[in-house]
């Protein structure tokens, strides 16, 4: 049920400029544990805003942003915590949100969260004109 939440957020997310559903690699199975998207500069609202829109309207009600392993004191001495790569590591952790996948999410329900990431992209790249 999970995989198909996630086939559903892939098809309904895959065209909004600014929102990226990452892709799985070829040789990995996604397990559908998380369903994570990325916010970039391109996105009307920042990753913070967005995810605060999801949470006022009821749809995230636990932290849903990633933190990065090397900042655990058990990580710190591995080589993916080196300076140079725990940085590009911060500037795709600021990217992420979340999203709500479990078994029983309804198409309705899902269909609201992604109504509010279309919505709030639209809302903030229309102008008015004089």
């Amino acid at each position: 049920m999970r995989q198909l939440v996630g086939m559903r957020y892939r098809q309904a997310l895959g065209d909004i400029a600014g929102i990226t559903v990452p892709q799985t690699a070829a040789d990995t199975q996604q397990n559908y544990g998380y369903f994570p998207i990325l916010v970039d500069g391109s996105y009307p609202l920042s990753r913070d805003s967005l995810y605060q829109r999801l949470r006022d309207s009821g749809v995230l009600r636990a932290p849903v942003l990633l933190s990065l392993d090397q900042q655990h004191a058990m990580y710190r001495g591995l080589p993916s915590a080196a300076p140079a790569i725990s940085h590009s590591r911060k500037q795709f952790s600021d990217q992420i949100i979340c999203l709500p996948i479990y078994p029983d999410l309804s198409m309705e329900d899902q269909a609201r969260i992604v109504d509010i990431v279309r919505e709030a992209g639209e809302v903030h790249t229309c102008r008015s004109v004089a």
